[in-house]
C-alpha cells in the first residue's frame, strides 16, 4: 500500500501539505500585492477572507482601499463595522460609499475617514433623514483633512426611482471663508453632482487660488444654488460644467487645457455672459447652449478640437455676435464640429452684410479657419447652406468633411431660404452653388475625401446637391463615402452619383449601409472617433 502510494497518486497527508504550502505561498506575498488582489474583490468577499488566520485578519483590517458602492441592505452597519476594526495606523487611498444613509451615520464615516488620512473619497449618497430640498448638510472635518487629492460628492439616484418625483439635492452647506481655511490645499480632483450650495456669497471665491489652489480637474453636473460661477484656480486643466442653468460664466486658466459646457445656458435672459480666458486650450465642447448676450472669447492659439452644438431652431439677430465671437476665439482650431444652430446666425450675418451699411457684424473679416483640416457637420437644410459657405470660405485647407443628418421633416418645416435676396429671386440649390464656386476654389482645391452619414427618414436632396457640386469642382478630391440607412435606395444612390460629371478622375464613390442608430447614438459614436488623437 505504502509502495502504491508512492508510486501513485499522493496520500492525503501529502494532499493535505501540498494544499498548505500552496496556502503558505499565497500568505507569504508582500502585503502591498495582497491588498491590491483584496482589492479587486467585493468588499463583502474580501471580509470574508479575515477567517483565514491572524494574517488575513490583519489584511482585511488595513485595506487602502474600501468600495461600498455595490452593498445593499444592511449596508450601514456593515460600513460602521468595518471602520470601527479598522487598524489605527492604516491610511485609506481610497473609499467609495454609494447608496442610502443617514446623516449621522455618513458625518461618522467621514469623521473616521479623515483620521486615516483618505487621499480619495467618492460620496454617491441620499440622506434617509434630509428629504427636502434645502436641507442643510456642512462638511466641518472634511475641510480639515489635508490628504485629500480627489473628492467625489454626489446625490444618490436610485435606478428604480419614480422619475414623477422631485428628487432632492445634496443639500451642502459651505462657507467660502472655512474652505479658504481649509485643508483641502492639496485637492486637484473635485467632482459635484446634483449638488445644493446653500451659501450664495461662495461662489465668487470657492474656485479659486485661495481655497483650491491645486486643483486641476473640476466636474460640475446639475447642481443648484450658483448662478454666477467664477474658476481662476492657477492649476486648473480639465472643467466640465453640465446642466448648472447659469446667467454668467468667467473661467481664466492658464494651464486650461479641456473646457466643456452642456446646458448650462438653456434660457435667452439679457445680461447672460460668457467669459474664457484660457492660451492653452486644446479641446473646446460648447453644447445646447443659447449664445449668450455677451460672449468674450480670446483666441485660442493651440486649440485642437472645438464643438459647437445647439438644437434650438429660434434664431435671433443677437445670437450672431456671440457666434461670430465663439468662431473667432476658435480660429486656430484643427477639427471642427458645427450644428446648424450656429450656421444660421451666418446667415444672418450674411443678409446684414448685403442690406445694412456699414455692416454691424462681418464673417468675412473673422480670421481665416488656416487650421482647420477636418469638419464635422450636424444637419444639413436649406436655410444654413449661405452660412455653411461662409464657413467653407473661412476654411481653404480643410481636407476631410463629415455631415450627419437627420429629421427630414425639417427639410418640408424650411423649405425656403429664410433670405428675402434668394426667396424673391426663387434661386434652386444647385443654382446657388454654382454661383459659389469661384469664391470657395481654395476649398474645394484642398478638400479629399467627405464622409455623408444619412440617418433621416428619407435620402436628404440637398445632401445629394451637394455632393454633385463637389464632384464636378473638387479638383483634389479622392472619395465620397456615402453611409445611408435605406437599403432600397442604396444601390439608387450610387448609381445616381456615379452620373454625375467629375473633376477629379481619381474620385471613388462608395454607398454603405448604416447602422439603424438613432442620431443621438451616433452623434455619441462621432464624438468619440471626433476627439480621439
Amino acid at each position: 500500500m505504502e509502495a502504491r502510494a508512492k508510486g501513485g497518486r499522493l496520500s492525503e497527508e501529502e494532499e493535505l501539505h501540498t494544499e498548505e504550502s500552496s496556502s503558505n505561498r499565497i500568505s507569504s506575498l508582500p502585503d502591498d500585492i495582497l491588498h491590491h488582489i483584496l482589492s479587486l474583490l467585493p468588499v463583502g468577499s474580501t471580509a470574508q477572507t479575515s477567517v483565514l488566520s491572524r494574517q488575513w485578519n490583519h489584511l482585511w483590517a488595513s485595506l487602502p482601499i474600501l468600495d461600498f458602492s455595490d452593498v445593499k441592505g444592511g449596508a450601514v452597519e456593515f460600513i460602521s463595522k468595518v471602520l470601527r476594526h479598522r487598524h489605527e495606523n492604516s491610511n485609506l487611498k481610497v473609499f467609495r460609499v454609494k447608496g442610502y444613509l443617514s446623516s449621522s451615520c455618513l458625518y461618522s464615516c467621514i469623521d473616521r475617514v479623515v483620521k486615516y488620512r483618505v487621499e480619495e473619497l467618492a460620496l454617491d449618497v441620499s440622506l434617509t433623514d434630509k428629504y427636502f430640498s434645502g436641507d442643510a448638510f456642512g462638511l466641518p472635518s472634511l475641510f480639515k483633512c489635508d490628504s485629500l487629492r480627489s473628492l467625489t460628492l454626489a446625490t444618490y439616484k436610485d435606478p428604480y426611482y419614480s422619475p414623477s418625483i422631485p428628487k432632492p439635492h445634496f443639500g451642502l452647506l459651505l462657507s467660502s471663508n472655512a474652505v479658504a481655511k481649509s485643508g483641502l490645499h492639496q485637492l486637484h480632483t473635485l467632482s459635484l453632482t446634483r449638488v445644493e450650495f446653500l451659501d450664495s456669497a461662495l461662489e465668487l471665491d470657492l474656485f479659486s487660488a485661495s481655497s483650491l489652489p491645486s486643483l486641476e480637474k473640476l466636474s460640475m453636473t446639475n447642481c443648484k444654488g450658483i448662478t454666477h460661477l467664477k474658476i481662476t484656480c492657477p492649476n486648473i486643466k480639465d472643467v466640465h460644467i453640465i446642466r448648472m442653468f447659469l446667467s454668467s460664466l468667467d473661467i481664466s486658466g492658464m494651464r486650461l487645457e479641456n473646457l466643456e459646457i452642456t446646458h448650462s445656458f438653456e434660457v435667452m435672459v439679457n445680461g447672460n455672459r460668457v467669459k474664457i480666458f484660457a492660451p492653452n486650450l486644446k479641446t473646446f465642447w460648447w453644447q445646447h447652449n443659447y449664445c449668450t448676450e455677451e460672449s468674450f472669447a480670446p483666441s485660442f492659439p493651440i486649440l485642437r478640437a472645438c464643438h459647437l452644438a445647439c438644437f434650438s431652431k429660434v434664431v435671433d439677430v443677437t445670437m450672431v455676435k456671440p457666434t461670430i465671437n465663439l468662431l473667432c476665439g476658435s480660429s486656430q482650431v484643427q477639427k471642427l464640429c458645427i450644428y446648424d444652430s450656429y450656421l444660421r446666425p451666418l446667415c444672418i450675418a450674411r443678409i446684414r452684410l448685403l442690406t445694412i451699411h456699414p455692416p454691424a457684424f462681418d464673417p468675412r473679416k473673422a480670421e481665416s479657419l488656416n487650421g482647420l483640416g477636418s469638419l464635422m457637420m450636424m444637419v444639413f437644410n436649406k436655410d444654413v447652406i449661405p452660412g455653411l459657405t461662409c464657413l467653407f470660405k473661412s476654411s481653404p485647407k480643410l481636407h476631410t468633411l463629415s455631415i450627419y443628418t437627420m429629421n427630414a421633416y425639417l427639410e418640408t418645416y424650411l423649405p425656403t431660404w429664410h433670405n428675402i435676396l434668394l426667396d424673391d429671386a426663387g434661386c434652386t440649390e444647385e443654382q446657388f452653388w454654382e454661383s459659389q464656386a469661384q469664391i470657395l476654389s481654395h476649398f474645394l482645391c484642398h478638400l479629399k475625401v467627405v464622409n455623408i452619414h444619412d440617418y433621416s427618414h428619407r435620402i436628404n436632396e440637398n445632401v445629394i446637391k451637394f455632393a454633385r457640386f463637389l464632384l464636378e469642382h473638387g479638383r483634389s478630391l479622392q472619395e465620397i463615402i456615402l453611409h445611408s440607412r435605406h437599403p432600397s435606395g442604396k444601390e439608387k444612390i450610387g448609381s445616381v452619383l456615379e452620373g454625375f460629371p467629375r473633376a477629379s478622375a481619381g474620385v471613388k464613390i462608395s454607398v454603405a449601409l448604416a447602422t439603424r442608430a438613432k442620431f443621438p447614438d451616433a452623434c455619441d459614436t462621432a464624438k468619440l472617433n471626433f476627439f480621439a488623437f
